[in-house]
């Protein structure tokens, strides 16, 4: 294990799982990527939550424990002043195929990194940002949560490496769902836009939250279907997840695009809700 990585396994300081783990076989699983300040992980119980309905939607015989998660995770990530969390749950280890064995222990797993994964520059300067060819197909079961199959994530996330900081991916009906790593937000006319993930995508925790603040300001805000034409035709774009807060695009593919009010009122109210 990378020597500023610690990890954990069922609450044991271990760094290895078995090769039967059904998350490592199958991607049978689900995980949540966490900021830590001041020795907390930021809206843990919000992503308990989604772990929670994940774990419904897969159909776990016998989900962990949130509020055991929830004790480990505190535990784990005091005494760090900025650090990231990552938690990962898989259905448990089997031998006999795609079929769940009775009985079948879900195994957690938590890695704590320190400090944050990525630069705070983009969030004041902007990122370049692009559409990406790789698709993202059409769930109902599994849109909105963070289960272990991200390989359309990994191969759009390989379209973007020296073109550019993040790629904006479509669905196969041929629409805006959300970047390699974010979520999307689009500005026309002072109204906030940003795609329905009703049959794809992740329902990220910053997302809510940004949608939180907006209704909070008597902002307009909406959820729809976003054709990819609409990305050139937006007085403001940005991306979000929990670890980079807010990043403005101030240029997609050749298009480029200014910083805006709005985008800029998220920014400094949502760091002041994480803080």
């Amino acid at each position: 294990m990378h020597e500023d990585i610690r990890c954990r396994v069922n609450g044991e300081p271990v760094s290895q799982v078995t090769v039967t783990d059904r998350g490592l076989q199958f991607g049978d699983g689900l995980f949540e990527t966490i900021a830590v300040l001041d020795g907390k992980p930021v809206w843990l119980q919000r992503h308990l939550d989604r772990l929670s309905d994940g774990c419904q939607h897969l159909r776990f015989s016998s989900p962990p424990d949130m509020q055991l998660l929830a004790d480990e995770a505190a535990e784990f990530c005091a005494g760090q002043q900025q650090a990231v969390l990552k938690i990962i749950l898989t259905r448990g280890s089997s031998t006999g195929g795609y079929s769940v064995p009775k009985g079948a222990t879900p195994n957690r797993i938590m890695l704590l990194k320190s400090a944050s994964r990525h630069s705070s520059e983009p969030a004041e300067t902007g990122i370049h940002a692009g559409i990406c060819q790789q698709r993202i197909a059409a769930s109902t079961t599994l849109a909105g949560i963070k289960h272990l199959n991200r390989l359309e994530q990994v191969l759009a996330r390989m379209e973007c490496e020296g073109r550019w900081q993040e790629g904006i991916m479509l669905d196969t009906s041929g629409h805006v769902i959300e970047g390699t790593m974010s979520n999307v937000f689009l500005v026309r006319e002072s109204v906030l836009v940003t795609p329905v993930l009703d049959n794809a995508g992740i329902r990220g925790i910053t997302r809510d939250m940004i949608m939180e603040i907006a209704a909070g300001n008597a902002m307009a805000n909406i959820e729809r279907n976003v054709s990819p034409e609409e990305l050139f035709e937006a007085d403001e774009i940005f991306v979000c997840n929990s670890l980079i807060g807010i990043w403005p695009v101030v240029q997609i593919d050749e298009h480029r695009l200014n910083i805006g009010d709005v985008t800029r009122h998220l920014q400094q109210t949502l760091t002041e809700v994480m803080c």
